[in-house]
């Protein structure tokens, strides 16, 4: 009784009474760039709050909607047509009521079978009755601004009161910090797949923020008062990446006090009435599946939003999907076929809301009895969808399948490799299902008495060489955008190869304050060596020549088997014992691991003998193949409420697509030595992305909003004759396909929309919408047209560009880009597009200039030369230089041997005269080798000035064009060319002389370049920057120092084993020793004893043993 009496005094309300409101408000989806341009929605009603001694009751009544969408919106002056829908007059219509305490709401309570669009726009009603003017300030009740905590949609979060009482009315001035509140009030369906990658508050970015007001005038005073009126305000601003691209989402709502009558009626609340003590905003209910039949049920965020079942239209789609394809008709106009992902895209939306039920007989009916040309086509892209689906009948009618042994190794390998990217919930039925206790619990106990058998097996337990290996990590961030990303690789090198035991390379991106673990590949290998010398090592009269792979031949040398016994008893160098050969490689992506394979000696053998049609990996390379292939990328959707009721989404989609087309792979040789190669393949790669901010009006059945549209399309045709004439040394390459070829299109287009909030039902009309929006965020006016070709005379082909880009800012846009970032923040900004730019752009490769032939005849006699044939370089370049001090090094060692005063220029530096006059003044303090000294030979030593003679001689670049293009050209970013670019940028004809004076300043990371011509002209090129240390070497001898160590990596000043290939690393005992000794004699052996004889000399370091141990 107490709480009833509390909520009786705490208001001016009268029982008996009902106060009707007029209750009318409008959501607007603006976007910054174009502030005419918008979208949303609004509505108008009548709220009458009915006071009773225990609670207060309400309802809305006349509640009319409508949405809006144009490049010209003012609402002040626009005419909406206002109407209501069944599900408005049904729901919205049912009394609710509310019990406050001291002006905040303590207990709430409407229907439990209420959609949940409905029980939302209630609490935002009662969260507009809800003040706390009393125990705000109990201990100053005349303070007029004041902080304390309040429910509402957001959760229970600090609020900030403004209070001015004037005779007869009080202005309230009510603010929201939905920074401070319990726990954000937002959730997210579907999966994110990456993680929040800070976590200190202070360094933290807000893609996501949100403000919330209300201004009060009441009659009454605090205990007692009356709302006359009220208006709230609201901002959702939504700025994932930084200074880009900003959406924002405002709410305004008005509440006045129309009319103050009797009440004529009590109002009843609905019987199957649910009470709640807070006001936060309610969302469909997340991973509540507990049995198996659990999970055959529609999730509840499917059902609580009227996502309707359309199979007819499913299947549809999917037999029409299941034969798109391309062929040699489309590739001059890839961009007018249409969009196989958005296909797919709309596949999975009609999908996800299909039942259980549905879905099995969609399999029986139309996957399993699909015509047979066409069925594994079909059986495989259900699978696509059916993973991307994600949702609990999705899972729990994959997982029947693969329990029945329906599906073959291959299509269980593609369902389950693609499901745990897409995974909507996570519940205990799912984990129960996937789990399999018992086998988990068996392979739990294997594990623990394998694992400790690896310790004793000898090539699992070898020492790795960690002075060899490598870690390399590439990484950027762009704060003006907050994106970036990391490369990273490593290199684990084995002691006992020289192939490295590990290969480690992964890609990482951060956006939106989430790291991705994009996708990482790895690589661990024992026994390769043996794998390799089987293929490329040199054997006793073979042709074989290592040191020159893929070179020329090695013709054999004339040696009877007599002498090659001999030289193999005098040398009883042992072969190296292999490991057994075994690798794996493994794919991750998003963190999951995709795939692993294993590769062994078992393997290879039962390649190498199978017999089977189709094993031979020959014929799997000839075989025609067509398929496509689907990958759900991203597929998450934000909801965050607002204090209307209404939660705005904001929905991130997109699809990769893969068309591969094996048409032909023809391999013949004939009589006469000729081979042949035919080889006719199409390879299509399309991704489609829709990133959209809006809300959906569920009773309305309409969605409104802004988003983004992205499309990329690569398009590779490949048709190619070969004919390799081994005889004459010539290689035939024809090209038959005809140009045009449209390899590469690209769009993002954004844009407004009002559209059918389930776009499945007509899936056709779809494909319409989306592809062509009717309400573009830019006009063809504001964009500038690009169309330009690119065609040369030493190219068969050239280059079409076409497109459009937005006109603002395009110059400084295109400066910035092409000037101002590095490659990594290139590449992110043409991935990301951060201000969601419009964009266009279409490659075209055409006919050149020239009708140059289609077929091209090449000269490989240079590649069969003899050893005994003489040979000289076709273009040789001669560089003839030495190195000395600079000029100014030399004057101030001059000065300083001749004791000459320092000149009176102060401006002048004076580092190596300082350090001899501090070597001089320690020297005659009884230190003879100082420290100063010690430093002023190191830093003396230093020959900073390279004169050089450069003659070239029928110089004849590849590409003339092109290159002489660069050497005129002088760049304007920071990335200056270095020394060898200065001397290329002279060399003006075919033939020519240069002289080059080089001189680095010291403790300067620049070179000033003084280039010199045969015409007596001179060049001067200062701040060349120094790419290696080749231009500033020190010889010290007196110590018996040089850094000529830091100039090349093939100097090293200790070596053990042969500086010759590094194939017998690990392939060989023996031949161990120094052999840098003394390399003017070539014969010189271990024992440091000149030989006369080869054999001896290769003795001499012979250790003969399998291990490779000394005797």
């Amino acid at each position: 009784m107490s709480l009833q009496n509390r909520a009786l005094e705490d208001s001016a309300f009268e029982t008996g009474k009902e106060y009707v409101y007029h209750y009318n408000g409008r959501l607007q989806i603006k976007n910054p760039e174009q502030p005419l341009q918008s979208s949303g929605f609004a509505f108008r009603s009548k709220v009458v709050a009915q006071p009773k001694s225990d609670h207060t009751y309400f309802k809305i009544t006349d509640f009319e909607v409508d949405s809006f969408n144009g490049d010209r919106i003012i609402l002040d002056d626009h005419q909406f047509n206002y109407h209501s829908t069944d599900d408005l007059r049904e729901f919205i219509e049912r009394p609710f009521a509310g019990t406050f305490s001291h002006g905040k709401i303590v207990e709430i309570a409407i229907g439990r079978e209420e959609p949940l669009w409905s029980k939302n726009l209630k609490k935002g009603v009662l969260s507009t009755f809800q003040l706390d003017l009393v125990t705000g300030r109990q201990n100053n009740p005349h303070v007029e601004e004041y902080t304390t905590r309040e429910h509402g949609l957001h959760g229970n979060c600090e609020t900030k009161y403004l209070v001015t009482e004037k005779e007869g009315h009080i202005e309230v001035f009510k603010v929201r910090d939905l920074d401070l509140c319990d726990k954000e009030a937002h959730i997210v369906y579907g999966r994110i797949k990456g993680h929040k990658c800070v976590e200190c508050e202070a360094m933290e970015t807000h893609p996501l923020s949100s403000t919330f007001e209300v201004k009060y005038r009441l009659d009454g005073t605090p205990q007692h008062y009356v709302i006359k009126h009220a208006s709230a305000a609201s901002d959702t601003l939504f700025q994932p990446f930084g200074a880009g691209k900003a959406v924002r989402v405002v709410v305004n709502r008005t509440l006045f006090l129309d009319e103050e009558r009797a009440a004529n009626a009590d109002m009843q609340l609905p019987d199957d009435v649910g009470v709640s003590d807070e006001l936060t905003h309610s969302f469909s209910e997340y991973g509540k599946a507990q049995t198996l039949e659990d999970l055959k049920h529609p999730n509840h965020y499917i059902t609580d939003s009227k996502l309707q079942n359309g199979r007819q239209k499913f299947v549809e789609g999917l037999n029409h999907l299941a034969a798109f394809g391309y062929d040699d008709s489309d590739i001059g106009s890839v961009d007018t076929k249409e969009s196989g992902a958005l296909r797919f895209l709309l596949l999975f939306r009609s999908m996800a809301s299909m039942r259980y039920e549905d879905i099995e007989q969609v399999y029986e009916q139309n996957v399993v009895n699909a015509p047979e040309p066409n069925r594994q086509n079909v059986r495989r892209l259900f699978l696509d969808v059916l993973a991307a689906a994600g949702s609990n009948p999705h899972v729990a009618f994959g997982l029947k399948l693969l329990k029945e042994g329906k599906l073959s190794g291959g299509d269980a390998e593609h369902f389950l490799t693609r499901l745990p990217l897409n995974l909507k919930e996570h519940s205990p039925a799912l984990i129960t299902q996937l789990a399999v206790r018992l086998r988990l619990f068996r392979s739990v106990q294997h594990l623990r008495y394998v694992v400790p058998l690896w310790d004793n097996v000898q090539r699992f337990s070898k020492p790795l060489d960690y002075t060899q290996s490598q870690l390399a990590l590439s990484s950027g961030y762009d704060p003006e955008y907050d994106y970036g990303g990391a490369t990273i690789f490593s290199m684990i090198q084995a002691d006992d190869s020289y192939l490295p035991r590990s290969l480690y390379l992964k890609a990482k991106d951060y956006y939106a304050g989430y790291s991705y673990d994009t996708i990482a590949m790895s690589f661990e290998g024992w026994g390769l060596n043996k794998l390799i010398d089987g293929v490329a090592g040199p054997r006793p009269g073979s042709t074989k020549n290592l040191w020159n792979f893929g070179g020329r031949r090695r013709f054999t040398r004339e040696a009877s088997a007599k002498d090659r016994k001999e030289i193999e008893d005098a040398l009883p160098i042992q072969d190296w014992p292999f490991d057994p050969f075994y690798a794996r490689i493994g794919l991750s992506m998003y963190g999951n691991e995709i795939d692993t394979w294993e590769i062994d000696e078992r393997m290879l053998a039962e390649l190498k003998e199978s017999d089977k049609p189709g094993d031979d990996p020959w014929d799997i390379l000839t075989k025609k193949v067509r398929r496509k292939s689907f990958f759900l990328n991203n597929d998450y959707v934000l909801l965050v409420p607002t204090d209307m009721g209404v939660s705005v989404f904001m929905d991130f989609k997109s699809v990769d697509f893969a068309f591969i087309d094996r048409q032909k792979f023809d391999f013949a040789r004939t009589a006469d030595d000729k081979f042949s190669l035919d080889v006719k393949r199409r390879y299509v790669f399309e991704n489609r992305g829709f990133s959209v901010v809006g809300v959906a009006l569920t009773f309305n059945e309409t969605a409104v909003g802004s988003g983004s549209d992205s499309r990329t399309v690569l398009s590779l045709p490949l048709e190619l004759k070969a004919t390799l004439d081994t005889l004459n040394h010539k290689l035939h390459l024809q090209r038959p396909l005809a140009l045009p070829w449209n390899i590469l299109n690209h769009h993002n287009r954004p844009s407004t929309f009002a559209l059918p909030f389930d776009p499945t039902r007509d899936i056709g009309n779809a494909v319409i919408q989306l592809a062509d929006p009717p309400t573009p965020l830019y006009n063809k006016f504001e964009l500038t047209e690009i169309d330009r070709g690119f065609r040369t005379d030493s190219l068969p082909i050239g280059l079409n560009v076409e497109g459009s880009m937005l006109s603002k800012g395009l110059s400084e846009g295109l400066h910035k880009f092409w000037y101002e970032m590095d490659w990594r923040q290139k590449f992110y900004y043409a991935a990301m597009n951060p201000h969601w730019h419009p964009r266009e752009l279409r490659l075209t490769l055409v006919e050149a200039e020239k009708n140059f032939p289609t077929t091209i005849e090449l000269d490989l006699s240079h590649k069969f030369l003899k050893p005994e044939d003489a040979r000289e370089s076709k273009f040789p370049i001669t560089f003839n230089g030495k190195f000395t001090h600079t000029d100014d090094d030399a004057q101030q060692i001059r000065e300083n041997a001749e004791a000459k005063p320092r000149s009176p220029n102060r401006l002048r530096p004076y580092y190596l005269r300082d350090m001899y006059a501090k070597c001089v003044h320690h020297q005659k303090l009884g230190i003879p080798l100082n420290y100063y000294c010690v430093k002023y030979m190191y830093y003396s030593s230093r020959l900073g000035k390279l004169t050089m003679d450069v003659e070239y001689k029928k110089l004849k670049p590849l590409l003339p064009g092109l290159y002489y293009h660069m050497t005129e050209y002088h760049s304007h970013s920071e990335d200056h060319v270095g020394f060898f670019g200065v001397i290329g940028e002279h060399m003006d004809g075919p033939t020519g002389k240069l002289r080059v004076v080089s001189q680095v300043p010291p403790r300067h990371k620049c070179a000033d370049v003084l280039v010199s011509t045969s015409d007596g002209h001179h060049f001067f090129h200062p701040h060349v920057p120094l790419y290696s240390h080749i231009l500033e070497p020190r010889v010290f001898v007196a110590f018996g120092y040089s850094n000529i160590a830091e100039y090349t990596a093939y100097y090293k000043q200790s070596e053990y084993g042969p500086p010759t290939a590094s194939f017998y690393r690990g392939s060989l005992c023996g031949l161990c020793a120094d052999y840098n000794y003394d390399r003017l004699n070539e014969l010189l052996g271990s024992d440091h004893q000149v030989h006369n004889d080869t054999l001896e000399f290769a003795e001499s370091y012979v250790v003969p043993s399998s291990d490779c141990t000394p005797p």
